[in-house]
C-alpha cells in the first residue's frame, strides 16, 4: 500500500477507536450546549448554603459561585445531601465535582484537591443560647466542666481542642454527625455550647469565643484537576475585575449578627459595673455627623445617637463637651479636661499618636471636593478645616498651591462661595449636607474615593484598657445600615442660619421686600401728607368762610387785613365796618329765612 494511504487508513482506524479523543470521565456535557455541566454538593448549611423560601439555593458559597459562572463556561448541577458528612463522602468517591467551603489541611491533600486560592478564611466559635447568661466572652474558668457538641472528625473539633489546652480548661465534647444535630441539642438543652465554624450574620445563637481563623477552598476530587485550573483562572479573573466582590460578600453573610449585642468578659463587666461618668469631647460644626442643637445645646447626630446606643448597651454615662476646633478635642485629652473623643480618623489623624488609641470606625466618610462655577480647573487656592488629618493629607497634595485654613467646614464652603478660595475639601456627608441651603446651589460637590475619613472614637492614652475594648466591640456590633439611618436622620435636621446666611440664602427675596417695604411706607406717606392737607384746608374753611353767606368770617378779615397793611406803603386804607342792630327783632318779625336773605343779600352787595 503507498505510504499516503497507509497513514490516512491508520488516522481512519484511531478516530473510529471509541473515546480515543473523548474528555476525562471528571464532568459531562450537554450536547445542545458546550458548557461544562459539574456537580456541586450542596446540604443545608445556614449563612453558607440553604434553600430559601422560595425554594432556590442562597447563601454565600451559591453566590460566590454563580459570580464565578461569568468567567467560566460551565452550567451547575446541585446535588442535595443530608449533611456535611456525606457530601464530603460523594467529594472523595467522585460522585460530585466540586464541594465548596472545605478547610484545607495536609492530610486532605492526599484525598482531594484545592483551588489555588481561598474563598475567603473563616473562624470557629464557641456558641451559648442567647438567654444562658452563665458564661462571659472568653471566661475560661466558667468554661471548665461545660458540655461542648462538635462535629465529628472536623477541622472545628480539632481547633476547639487546640484552644482548649492552650487557654487551660477542660469541657465534655460531644462529638455529631451533622450541624442540624448540633443546633437541635443546643436548643433543647442537651448540650451548654456547640464550637463550630460561624453560623454567619443570622446566627441565633450568641458567640461567647473567636479563634483559629483559617481559609477555606473549592475542594474537587483527585481526578478533577482541569476543573480546578479552570476554576482558579476564573477566581483570578474575578479578583483583577472586580476587586471587592469577596469583601462584600464576606459582610453580606458573615459579618457580626447586628441584631444582637456584644458579650464582654468577665473583667469588662468588672469595669462596667463601676465606671465613672465619662466626658466627651465632639465637633460642635460637623454637620449631620456631630454638633450642638441650636435649640436645645445638647449633642445631637450620628455619633450622639452612637453613644446612646452605647450607653443602652453597656450602662455607661457620658457628659459630653463641644469644640469649636478639631484639635481642641486632643488638648482637652492631654490636660486631662476628657476622656473620649466623638470622632477621630483613626487612619490619618496624626493629632492623635501618643495621646489617643481607636476604636475600630463606626463611620467611613470619603471625602469631597467643593468647587465654585467660575473657580479655574487647577485651582490654586485650597480652603481647609484646620486640625483635621486628611486636611493635612490635602495639603500634601497640593503642593504648590496656596492653602487657606479656617476652622470648619462651613467656613471653606463660605470662602469657595465668596471667592477667597477657588476649591475646599470637607467629609462628604458635611458638604451635602451644607450644599443643601439654597446659598450654594451655585456650587458643586464631587467626591474623592481615594481619601476617606475613618471615623471612630479616640479613648484617652491614660484611660482604662478595658474602657477601649468595651468600646470597640460596640462599635463592632453597630449595624452599618443603623448607622446609616443614623446619618439620613441628622441630614434632616434644621440647618442653623446666621443673619449672613439668611441674606445669602434669599438674596431677591430680601430686595424684593425691602423694596415693597419701602414703597409701603412711601405711600403711607403720602396719603398722611395729603390727608393732613385737607384737613387744614378744611380747618382752615371753616373758620375764614361763613357757613350761610360764604363771606369772609372776622379771622379771615383780620388775617387778609393784616397783610394788607403790612405791605401796604405810605398809601391809606378804610374800614368800612357794617352792623345791624337789633337783628333779633328782624328775625322775630319777618322770620329766620328773610333773616337769612337778608344777610346773603348784604354779602353780595
Amino acid at each position: 500500500m503507498p505510504l499516503p494511504l497507509l497513514l490516512l487508513a491508520l488516522v481512519a482506524a484511531l478516530l473510529a477507536l471509541p473515546g480515543a479523543f473523548g474528555m476525562p470521565a471528571f464532568a459531562d456535557e450537554d450536547p445542545a450546549d458546550s458548557r461544562r455541566i459539574v456537580r456541586v454538593g450542596c446540604y443545608e448549611d445556614g449563612d453558607y448554603m440553604s434553600y430559601d423560601e422560595a425554594g432556590q439555593l442562597a447563601g454565600y458559597n451559591i453566590d460566590y459561585l454563580e459570580e464565578l459562572r461569568r468567567y467560566v463556561d460551565w452550567t451547575y448541577e446541585y446535588v442535595d445531601f443530608t449533611g456535611w458528612a456525606e457530601a464530603y463522602d460523594a467529594l472523595e468517591s467522585g460522585e460530585i465535582d466540586l464541594l465548596p467551603a472545605v478547610y484545607y489541611t495536609e492530610e486532605r491533600t492526599d484525598r482531594m484537591l484545592f483551588s489555588a486560592e481561598p474563598m475567603c478564611s473563616i473562624y470557629t466559635t464557641l456558641n451559648v443560647r442567647l438567654d444562658d447568661q452563665r458564661y462571659a466572652y472568653e471566661d475560661f474558668a466558667a468554661f471548665s466542666g461545660m458540655r461542648v457538641g462538635v462535629i465529628e472528625d472536623s477541622q472545628d473539633a480539632r481547633a476547639f481542642a487546640q484552644y482548649a489546652q492552650d487557654n487551660g480548661f477542660d469541657v465534655d465534647v460531644v462529638e455529631l454527625l451533622e450541624t442540624d444535630d448540633l443546633l437541635g441539642a443546643l436548643d433543647d438543652g442537651t448540650l451548654d455550647a456547640i464550637a463550630i465554624t460561624y453560623l454567619g450574620s443570622n446566627s441565633r445563637f450568641r458567640t461567647i469565643a473567636q479563634f483559629s481563623p483559617e481559609p477555606i477552598h473549592f475542594a474537587f476530587p483527585l481526578d478533577r484537576a482541569v476543573l480546578e485550573q479552570e476554576l482558579t483562572a476564573a477566581m483570578n479573573r474575578l479578583q483583577l475585575r472586580d476587586p471587592s466582590f469577596s469583601t462584600l460578600l464576606y459582610n453580606r453573610y458573615f459579618g457580626i449578627n447586628t441584631d444582637q449585642d456584644p458579650v464582654f468578659t468577665e473583667d469588662e463587666y468588672a469595669y462596667l459595673a463601676s465606671a465613672p461618668t465619662l466626658r466627651v469631647a465632639y465637633d460642635a460644626f460637623r454637620m449631620p455627623l456631630s454638633y450642638t442643637d441650636p435649640e436645645t445645646g445638647a449633642f445631637d447626630g450620628a455619633a450622639a445617637r452612637l453613644f446612646e446606643d452605647i450607653s443602652r448597651v453597656t450602662g455607661l454615662t457620658f457628659e459630653f463637651v463641644p469644640v469649636d476646633r478639631h484639635d481642641d478635642a486632643f488638648a482637652m485629652v492631654e490636660s486631662g479636661e476628657v476622656d473620649l473623643v466623638a470622632g477621630v480618623d483613626r487612619d490619618a489623624d496624626e493629632a492623635t499618636k501618643g495621646i489617643v488609641s481607636t476604636t475600630g470606625p463606626y463611620l467611613r466618610d470619603p471625602m469631597a471636593l467643593i468647587v465654585g462655577p467660575n473657580s479655574p480647573s487647577e485651582g490654586s487656592r485650597i480652603a481647609l478645616p484646620r486640625g483635621f488629618a486628611l486636611a493635612a493629607e490635602m495639603e500634601r497634595q497640593h503642593v504648590g498651591d496656596e492653602v487657606l485654613y479656617f476652622d470648619t467646614p462651613k467656613q471653606c464652603v463660605n470662602a469657595v462661595l465668596t471667592g477667597a478660595a477657588d476649591a475646599a475639601y470637607a467629609d462628604t456627608h458635611v458638604a451635602n449636607y451644607l450644599l443643601a441651603e439654597s446659598q450654594y446651589e451655585s456650587l458643586t460637590v464631587t467626591t474623592v474615593t481615594d481619601y476617606t475619613n475613618a471615623m471612630s472614637i479616640g479613648v484617652a492614652g491614660t484611660a482604662d484598657a478595658r474602657l477601649l475594648s468595651v468600646l470597640d466591640r460596640c462599635v463592632q456590633y453597630t449595624a452599618e445600615s443603623k448607622m446609616t439611618t443614623w446619618v439620613s436622620q441628622s441630614s434632616l435636621a434644621v440647618h442653623p442660619t446666621t443673619p449672613l446666611d439668611f441674606l445669602r440664602q434669599y438674596p431677591l427675596q430680601i430686595i424684593s421686600g425691602l423694596v415693597a417695604l419701602f414703597g409701603v411706607l412711601l405711600a403711607g406717606a403720602l396719603y398722611l401728607g395729603r390727608t393732613k392737607l385737607r384737613t387744614a384746608r378744611h380747618i382752615e374753611e371753616l373758620s375764614f368762610t361763613d357757613p350761610l353767606t360764604g363771606g369772609w368770617t372776622l379771622a379771615r378779615f383780620r388775617t387778609g387785613a393784616a397783610g394788607v397793611l403790612e405791605h401796604a406803603g405810605s398809601g391809606e386804607h378804610a374800614i368800612v365796618y357794617l352792623d345791624i342792630v337789633r337783628f333779633k327783632s328782624f328775625n322775630a318779625a319777618f322770620g329766620y329765612a328773610e333773616g337769612d336773605r337778608l344777610l346773603k343779600a348784604l354779602t353780595s352787595f
